[in-house]
């Protein structure tokens, strides 16, 4: 390799001929050499030239020519060997993995191992416990068991006028059509620690009116009460009244006037929150 001048002459390295270098950084006697080498390297199946841009893979040790110079792998199956080598060193030195298997705690259709507290929840529907992953229960996914009950829950809700659903009542879970029911059955509950009545039960008795062929032919009333005296009453929670309650309550008082049915109004219900919804503490 001789001087001249400011810029050395050297041999290409694809051809081997020698040239004058225009920069330091020069590598190619002309630009029919680098396109040649360029397309060889970036095109599957090029021809590749030996003992220039010769690496080792990392995992097999072969020797391969990686088409950027920052490859370290001659395929994505040697990465992935490394890649999960790597992980299994990471899971075992970590302490919040430290006990579980390697892999998945979880997996569809198989019975689930709970290996972490709190993969659990309480369906908001049906009230049913199911595991889920952990990862969608830290996106909010731990409301609903199944795709019927959340479809279930969003149709009580376009439906209903009273926010209808499960309430807590006293450590149990019972579904009322409406949320004034269910602080009904608190003041109910309050009753009874009184010893003015001695219980309850919601929607128990259907009273049927079999004279009428068609249209409403049945009534069930809301809550039924036992009383002291051993009297059965039953009382009926109604906001606003339609056409169709009325005409129930019309048809009842014919078809069974012996039966006492005491309607709870907006007006009596608003009266009652007002005095004791804060002590029972009303939906």
């Amino acid at each position: 390799m001789a001087k001249a001048g400011l810029h050395l002459i050297k041999n290409c390295i694809l051809c081997s001929k020698e040239y004058r270098q225009s920069r330091s950084d020069q590598l190619y006697c002309s630009k029919k050499c680098y396109s040649y080498v360029w397309r060889s390297l970036h095109n599957k199946g090029g021809i590749y030239w030996k003992g220039i841009l010769e690496k080792k893979c990392q995992t097999c040790k072969n020797i391969f020519y990686p088409s950027i110079l920052s490859q370290k792998y001659c395929s994505n199956s040697c990465f992935h060997k490394e890649d999960n080598k790597r992980k299994r060193i990471k899971y075992r030195n970590s302490n919040k993995y430290k006990g579980n298997a390697f892999g998945k705690n979880w997996s569809k259709g198989k019975k689930f191992i709970n290996r972490r507290i709190g993969t659990y929840s309480i369906c908001q529907s049906c009230n049913k416990k199911f595991y889920i992953m952990p990862c969608y229960k830290k996106r909010g996914g731990d409301k609903f068991c199944s795709n019927f009950c959340r479809i279930k829950s969003l149709t009580y809700k376009l439906n209903s006028r009273g926010n209808q659903g499960y309430y807590d009542i006293n450590g149990k879970k019972i579904f009322f059509r409406s949320s004034w029911e269910a602080n009904y059955a608190l003041y109910l509950n309050f009753l009874i620690n009184k010893k003015q009545i001695k219980g309850w039960e919601y929607e128990k008795d259907t009273f049927w009116f079999e004279k009428i062929k068609r249209g409403i032919r049945s009534y069930k009333p809301d809550f039924k009460i036992y009383n002291n005296n051993e009297t059965i009453e039953y009382h009926e929670v109604k906001g606003w009244m339609d056409k169709k309650s009325k005409t129930k309550l019309n048809r009842m008082r014919i078809y069974y006037p012996d039966i006492k049915l005491i309607l709870i109004d907006s007006e009596c219900y608003r009266n009652l929150k007002n005095q004791i919804g804060r002590l029972l503490k009303f939906y």
